[in-house]
């Protein structure tokens, strides 16, 4: 998968439910990642650390950027709930 497709599924996500399940296989991605480059490492395969670096850059940025969108969109549906239990109970007293 490219950026632009990580970024599209990102984008596609509309509230946070959708979001953090997609959070987690990127983390696990990065993981696998990490772990292809210790072996590299420990291969002395320059090629291969050069290309795991690239990746892994890639998708810790794509991880960071669907975590922070998860966590604003979180926040923003929790203060929309509680804005909406307020307001409910304001015109509840109208009634």
């Amino acid at each position: 998968m490219t950026l632009n497709h990580d970024i599209t599924i990102i984008r596609n996500c509309t509230t946070s439910t959708q979001l953090f399940p997609v959070v987690e296989t990127f983390a696990y991605q990065v993981s696998e990642l990490e772990d292809r480059l210790k072996r590299a490492e420990y291969a002395y395969d320059w090629d291969a650390i050069e290309s795991a670096l690239g990746q892994l850059a890639v998708k810790r940025y794509t991880y960071k950027f669907a975590y922070d969108a998860a966590s604003e969109m979180e926040e923003d549906e929790w203060q929309y709930q509680n804005d909406c239990e307020i307001n409910n109970a304001m015109m509840g007293d109208r009634v």
